[in-house]
């Protein structure tokens, strides 16, 4: 399986408000869990991508913050 794998968390607004941006991010990656977590209005993901750091078997995922920029045309995950 591959080892590409981190969690990342995106506003409830954000897919409902621009849902084309949602999209874009959604391409770059391969969801293997979502979470609505309604005390922060925002869906937690665990995905794999490749734009992910590689993670060593037994350890945990690594959180992601998504940074999205020119209209949603760049896509970037930055590890916190």
């Amino acid at each position: 399986m591959n080892r590409r794998i981190g969690r990342f968390a995106m506003s409830r607004q954000l897919v409902e408000r621009d849902p084309e941006t949602a999209r874009a991010v959604m391409g770059r990656v391969i969801v293997v869990r979502c979470e609505m977590m309604y005390m922060y209005n925002t869906l937690e993901y665990m995905a794999l991508s490749p734009d992910f750091d590689e993670v060593p078997e037994g350890m945990i995922a690594p959180e992601y913050d998504v940074h999205i920029s020119d209209s949603g045309s760049r896509i970037e995950f930055k590890a916190l």
